[in-house]
């Protein structure tokens, strides 16, 4: 998002014979969307006949390297339009324009985003979600190879037209929806005031993260946590700030998330880190003690797979504490 210019990225959306992929399917229609100087603009190359093919992607080429564009953007274009379309450019010898420009696949976006906030993470979910777009009137994705082959055999185009406002409205509300994901990253990218639900900011918090930037992404999980998370989410934000804070060295603050997190859920971890802090950072072995054999219990009731780590520690810290007793005990003999 920081870098991307939606002034000279091309939205690509491909329909296509079927949905498996491979060399035996086809896309008949390449949608794509981009600026020119009335607005945005959309462009449909559509196969007649599948002789046709070399002919829509020699036509297809020469718009591509006219516009110049400069970053490709589409949705699961990355695991299905863009290998499927390298495959017909191969097959046709010839080369896809398209495979050396920097490509945003904004499905994963909007995973991260909007994953617990929607039901559904669907281009047509999202566009009705921040677009208000109800495609009522869109055909079913399943029926569309079913109509092209209909229309090869009968040249009724009027069984593709539907097809080719799919296209369009799948285009746009790609765009749309870039839109506004491009937006929310914007407004948190700048520290403004932004009126956005828990569940965003965790998405929100999520991209940051993903992206390297673990600063932003802590600001970012403490305005969720400031709002009201469902419980699942709560500890997961929890854990990472919690290990962020330790990572930076402010004990202060991952101390308290893990005694929340210790008090409030059945995470194991927070006893463990709880266990070591005291252990390694204040020296306080009879209360590292104690915390581990609180975990070792729990372990045993809801997680046998932190039982050995607790044995461990409580092993190691019964020695420690053992020696120390003794070595006090020789030193009170000696002085006597």
């Amino acid at each position: 998002f920081q870098t991307l210019s939606l002034a000279g990225s091309i939205f690509i959306d491909l329909e296509t014979t079927g949905l498996a992929g491979g060399t035996g399917t086809i896309p008949f229609l390449v949608g794509l969307g981009f600026f020119d100087q009335q607005g945005f603009k959309i462009v449909q190359f559509f196969l007649n006949d599948l002789a046709s093919e070399f002919k829509m992607l020699e036509e297809l080429t020469a718009l591509l390297q006219d516009k110049k564009f400069t970053s490709v953007i589409s949705y699961n274009g990355k695991g299905f339009d863009l290998p499927l379309l390298e495959t017909r450019f191969t097959l046709n010898r010839l080369r896809c324009p398209l495979s050396a420009l920097p490509h945003l696949d904004f499905l994963f976006s909007a995973r991260y985003l909007w994953k617990h906030k929607f039901e559904s993470c669907r281009l047509y979910h999202l566009a009705l979600a921040h677009l208000g777009a109800d495609r009522a009137e869109d055909i079913p994705s399943e029926e569309i190879p079913w109509r092209y082959f209909q229309y090869l055999r009968t040249g009724d185009f009027s069984l593709v037209e539907p097809i080719l406002y799919h296209n369009q409205e799948d285009i746009m509300s790609l765009y749309g929806v870039v839109v506004a994901g491009a937006l929310a990253v914007g407004h948190s990218l700048e520290n403004q005031e932004m009126e956005i639900d828990s569940l965003e900011l965790f998405g929100l918090g999520k991209i940051w993260e993903k992206a390297g930037e673990k600063k932003k992404s802590a600001e970012l999980y403490e305005k969720a946590l400031s709002q009201k998370l469902p419980v699942e989410l709560s500890v997961k934000v929890k854990k990472n700030l919690a290990l962020y804070f330790k990572r930076c060295g402010d004990w202060e603050k991952s101390l308290q998330l893990w005694k929340d997190l210790s008090q409030n859920s059945d995470d194991l971890d927070a006893w463990r880190e709880l266990a070591m802090y005291y252990e390694h950072q204040v020296r306080q072995p009879e209360t590292a003690l104690k915390l581990a054999l609180d975990g070792l219990a729990l372990s045993r009731e809801i997680n046998p797979a932190f039982e050995k780590d607790f044995e461990k520690r409580i092993d190691r810290l019964t020695k420690k504490l053992n020696g120390a007793d003794r070595g006090q005990g020789e030193g009170e003999k000696s002085g006597q």
